[in-house]
């Protein structure tokens, strides 16, 4: 499994979409900071990144989604790792690991990004407010490998890249969850079963309003966890019941 991590740090790294993906995501993000700035004020670089980074599930999950665990699909390589002895909890534990890695490298720069950008255009961004970016950015990145985990499964289990792509981009704009809230969840609620902190939106926005208040977080980073795992575990049993398609 680990020499399988190194190739594939090795093939994303060289991937030369991905620069050239992110490399016009910042600019077009920079123009538009640009077009934005002349009504900055000190606050702006704080509440136009809760306003602006509800893309970035979007935006860098969306494509890192679709470079970790659709490439395989496109490639028809999956039959070959597993046709080379690599099991099938092997790989999925190896996209979990992938995923983890590229989007907390892409999601801890992009709020230096967003700072800059903000003090070069004369918001008068204060140093302190990086801190207050970071646990909004924290936000998006666990929603993003939760979202990635969960529909993983939907990866294994239909073995073609369309649909899993879309059911991720729905999910990433929060709209399954705000239909499930709306239809099912709320009225569920109001009848006294909260079922809604059992989701990995509601168990991370109980994590940003934790930090934001300075509250312990190590139990809901469990129940996090626990999410990932479950979903990981899903994932495992939809691959093996999958037969491999050619």
């Amino acid at each position: 499994m680990l020499n399988y991590i190194k190739g594939e740090i090795f093939r994303l790294i060289h991937k030369k979409s991905m620069y050239t993906y992110f490399g016009f995501m910042f600019i077009g993000y920079a123009l538009i900071t640009f077009m934005r700035s002349g009504g900055f004020d000190e606050a702006s670089v704080t509440n136009d990144a809760l306003t602006l980074f509800m893309m970035l599930p979007v935006m860098i999950g969306g494509f890192m989604f679709m470079a970790i665990y659709l490439d395989d699909l496109n490639a028809k390589s999956l039959v070959a790792l597993v046709g080379f002895g690599m099991s099938k909890a092997q790989i999925i534990v190896a996209k979990l690991i992938l995923s983890l890695l590229f989007n907390g490298i892409l999601f801890g720069i992009f709020p230096i990004f967003h700072w800059l950008l903000y003090v070069v255009f004369g918001s008068g961004a204060r140093f302190d407010a990086l801190s207050e970016i970071y646990i909004i950015t924290l936000r998006y990145g666990l929603l993003t490998i939760g979202y990635s985990a969960l529909v993983a499964a939907l990866v294994y289990g239909v073995q073609r890249a369309t649909l899993p792509m879309v059911v991720y981009v729905v999910a990433a704009f929060g709209t399954i969850y705000n239909l499930l809230a709306a239809l099912v969840l709320n009225p569920l609620a109001e009848s006294g079963f909260d079922l809604g902190s059992l989701f990995v939106f509601e168990i991370v926005n109980r994590i940003s309003i934790a930090l934001v208040n300075g509250e312990p977080i190590l139990t809901l980073l469990i129940g996090y966890i626990l999410y990932v795992g479950i979903a990981s575990v899903v994932s495992t049993v939809v691959f093996h019941k999958k037969e491999m398609e050619f």
